[in-house]
C-alpha cells in the first residue's frame, strides 16, 4: 500500500501522462497500459487512484483546462478594482493565447474526442463554455451600459468569442499539421498572437461604443 505522498505523486504522474497519451490517440486509443508506462507506475494504479480509464479522461482534460488558464489568466479585478474595458482587453487575451499555446493540451484532446466522439467530455464542456460566455456577456454589459438589451449582448458576446476561436484555431491547426492556410506569401507564418489580440479588442470595442452610442440616441429621442 502507497504511503499518502507517494500516492500523491503517483497520481500527478499518472494524469500527466494520460494527458500526453489522450492528446496522442484520443480516449478509443489510449490504453491503460500505455498510461502506466509512460508515468512508471504499476498496472494496477489506474483503478486504484481513477477507479477507471473514463474517470482518468474526465480528470485529464479537467487538469488541462486549469492549468491553461492558470498559465493565461483572465484578471477578473477581484479585490483590485478595474474598467470593464481593461478586463474585457484581458479575456480576449486570454482566449486567443489559451488556444494559441503548444503547451495546452485541451484542444488536442478536444480534437480527438470531435474525430471520434464520447461524449465524455460533454458535460465539462458546456459547463466550462458557459462559464466562459457568461463572464464575456456581464463585461459586455458593463461596457453597453444600464438598459442595454439582453440579446443584443448575447449576439455581442457570441461576436467576440467567434472573434478569437476562429484565427487561434486555425492557427492551431496549422502548428499541429492538420489545417494548412491557403496558398499565399503568409501561408506558413505564424499568428502574431499579440497582434490579433490587438485586434479583436480595438474592432470589438468600437463595434460596442457603436451599439451604446446608438442606444443613447434613441434613449434621447424617447425623452419627453
Amino acid at each position: 500500500m502507497e504511503n499518502r505522498r507517494d500516492g500523491i505523486e503517483t497520481r500527478r504522474r499518472i494524469i500527466a501522462a494520460a494527458c500526453e497519451v489522450f492528446a496522442e490517440k484520443g480516449y478509443r486509443g489510449a490504453t491503460n497500459a500505455e498510461i502506466c508506462r509512460r508515468s512508471g507506475a504499476n498496472g494496477a494504479a489506474i483503478n486504484y487512484h481513477f477507479r477507471s480509464k473514463e474517470a482518468l479522461y474526465l480528470a485529464s482534460f479537467k487538469l488541462t483546462l486549469e492549468e491553461s488558464l492558470k498559465a493565461h489568466p483572465f484578471d477578473k479585478g477581484e479585490g483590485n478594482p478595474r474598467s470593464a474595458v481593461d478586463k474585457f482587453r484581458d479575456m480576449v487575451r486570454s482566449v486567443i493565447k489559451r488556444i494559441t499555446d503548444p503547451a495546452n493540451k485541451s484542444f488536442a484532446i478536444l480534437h480527438k474526442e470531435m474525430s471520434e466522439p464520447t461524449g465524455l467530455l460533454d458535460g465539462i464542456m458546456g459547463e466550462f463554455i458557459g462559464t466562459e460566455m457568461e463572464e464575456m456577456k456581464v463585461l459586455i454589459a458593463e461596457i453597453l451600459g444600464p438598459g442595454a438589451n439582453p440579446r443584443t449582448i448575447e449576439l455581442c458576446a457570441t461576436s467576440v468569442i467567434s472573434q478569437c476561436l476562429h484565427p487561434a484555431l486555425r492557427e492551431r491547426g496549422r502548428m499541429e499539421g492538420r489545417h494548412p492556410r491557403p496558398p499565399g506569401a503568409n501561408a506558413n507564418r505564424p499568428l502574431d498572437v499579440d497582434e490579433m489580440v490587438r485586434h479583436v479588442f480595438e474592432f470589438s470595442i468600437a463595434a460596442l461604443n457603436s451599439f451604446s452610442a446608438r442606444k443613447e440616441n434613441d434613449d434621447t429621442r424617447r425623452s419627453p
